[in-house]
């Protein structure tokens, strides 16, 4: 009964991720607008994923350069694009406190007959065990998350998908 309460609340976190939409379909004269040095991510058709910054980017496809070497890829080999830029920490943590939270409340709640050592805690009891894990649970989790540094990736190109 308590996993019913908490699968809402873990999808509306998941989406509050800010991933674009599937079937967003750019066009590849948004990538040609990137400038020079730009950080970015590229997924190619051989679900190869290459990071680097843009030396440049032509109609026929885009030169990266990395830390000890430099590529060339052909349009027809690249899936998606994205750039990439500082994301924030404090944005993802506190996603992460409200999902740590929630699975910690519905633990707590669900436990509190066993930590209360009573058999039917009333509703008093098990609010304050769900608070106390939960914040416990959020806690932790936002911790840990603010240690990751954070990313943004926004897609600047997807390939059309061709179907045999």
């Amino acid at each position: 009964m308590a996993i019913r309460g908490i699968l809402p609340i873990f999808a509306i976190c998941m989406l509050a991720g800010g991933q674009p939409a599937v079937g967003e379909v750019s066009s590849w004269g948004q990538a040609q607008s990137l400038p020079e040095g730009t950080k970015i991510e590229v997924l190619l058709a051989s679900n190869k994923t290459v990071t680097g910054t843009v030396a440049q980017v032509s109609p026929e496809g885009l030169a990266l350069t990395r830390k000890h070497d430099s590529l060339q890829l052909a349009r027809s080999d690249i899936r998606r694009v994205w750039s990439l830029g500082k994301g924030s920490r404090l944005k993802n943590a506190g996603i992460a406190a409200l999902g740590g939270f929630g699975v910690g409340c519905a633990i707590g709640a669900a436990k509190a007959v066993t930590l209360s050592d009573m058999n039917n805690p009333s509703v008093g009891t098990r609010v304050g065990y769900c608070g106390a894990i939960g914040g416990l649970f959020g806690g932790a989790a936002a911790g840990v998350t603010a240690a990751i540094p954070a990313t943004k990736r926004t897609l600047v190109y997807r390939a059309p998908d061709v179907k045999p």
